[in-house]
């Protein structure tokens, strides 16, 4: 929604959500903005009202494993902003993508120099992300963005093996079970992802691009996995791109989850 991170949390508990996902990006949150003030004020409306406070850390316009080295230093150094931000508020994670290809499939195949050094440099990048949740207190849960074409993780198998080779106990995943619908994976990231999986991102889309819609309006078949989704003990944040200032795609959207999983909202 288009409203700033204070006024989401807020609205978040009139409706009776239990755990907020703050997106670090313009127009909710630019980490390194919001005042020392403002952060007293987050943590305690967080710890007066028990809250889950998950924090997406930036994306837009940035690239972990970029090759221009400018651009990846200034990625690491909003990752760790946004690290900061979320456990100053009392946050339990940061959700973070890996970096993407900014060279063609047809040049990748022809430079693996350049694949591999990517590759590289997306790990070195989440390992200081690492260290720093680590030190923070908080879990850097990467996303599955396997259906973006030049993602550095294109299956499950990618990212276990990117939080292998990076090697923190902080490292876990972000599960998107729309974007793994979208990669024809989602039985497999389950599997896979799921006992190292602390974040979800509950969508509905029509699987042809990523919708985000008010949950319920697309042809999702959930039925298939509801045994994983409730026995899922983390923040599941209902991902509804429904863009404004109206909280009624937000109501909705928790009405159906909590009728589908049986809950009281």
């Amino acid at each position: 929604m288009l409203l700033p991170a204070l006024e989401g949390l807020r609205l978040a508990l009139d409706l009776g959500f239990q755990a907020f996902e703050i997106l670090g990006e313009f127009p909710q949150c630019l980490c390194e903005e919001m005042s020392a003030a403002q952060r007293r004020e987050g943590k305690a409306l967080v710890e007066s009202s028990g809250l889950a406070l998950a924090l997406h850390a930036p994306f837009t316009s940035l690239n972990l494993a970029a090759l221009n080295p400018g651009i990846r230093a200034e990625s690491v150094r909003q990752t760790l902003a946004a690290i900061d931000l979320a456990a100053d508020l009392g946050g339990r994670v940061v959700i973070v993508h890996s970096g993407e290809y900014i060279l063609s499939p047809r040049f990748r195949k022809t430079s693996p120099a350049a694949f591999q050094l990517q590759w590289d440099y997306n790990l070195a990048s989440l390992e200081q992300a690492a260290r720093r949740a680590e030190e923070r207190g908080v879990i850097l849960c990467l996303e599955n963005i396997g259906f973006e074409p030049n993602a550095i993780d294109q299956n499950a198998d990618d990212l276990l093996r990117i939080r292998q080779e990076v090697g923190s106990p902080a490292l876990a995943f972000c599960m998107d079970i729309g974007h793994a619908r979208l990669n024809r994976e989602l039985p497999q990231v389950i599997e896979k992802l799921g006992p190292f999986t602390r974040h979800l991102h509950f969508t509905d889309n029509f699987g042809e691009k990523d919708d985000h819609l008010v949950i319920g309006a697309g042809n999702f078949d959930y039925s298939p996995h509801l045994d994983f989704f409730l026995s899922f003990g983390d923040i599941i944040t209902l991902e509804v791109m429904d863009l404004g200032t109206d909280p009624e795609p937000a109501r909705r959207s928790l009405e159906y989850v909590s009728k589908l999983l049986g809950v009281s909202s």
